[in-house]
């Protein structure tokens, strides 16, 4: 008798992939923003910095080192507004704001 053995993918690998696709990784970055905590959503936009595989681009194309970037993009990151907003429209993304009635 021999034993299976499923073999799993890395869910970091997983999410490499899944957020290639421009609908998933609006919604991903979407869910992060409405946790209300900068540290997720600066984590899920690392996430799809790293799947569009950009970040070599954009720190070339903005004359910012790759290192402040991911320094930019880390749990004690504080980019400013013209840094953020310039790394969103890199990637394809544009910021948009919406009344919401409670």
């Amino acid at each position: 008798m021999s034993i299976k053995i499923k073999k799993y993918r890395d869910f970091s690998e997983v999410l490499k992939v899944k957020l290639k696709d421009p609908e998933i990784a609006t919604g991903y970055l979407n869910e992060a923003l409405a946790s209300g905590d900068k540290k997720v959503f600066l984590l899920a936009l690392r996430h799809v910095v790293d799947a569009r595989g950009n970040l070599k681009g954009f720190a070339e194309e903005y004359d910012i080192p790759r290192q402040s970037i991911y320094r930019m993009l880390s749990e004690e990151g504080n980019p400013t507004w013209g840094s953020l907003y310039d790394l969103l429209e890199s990637l394809g993304f544009h910021l948009q704001v919406r009344w919401a009635a409670l």
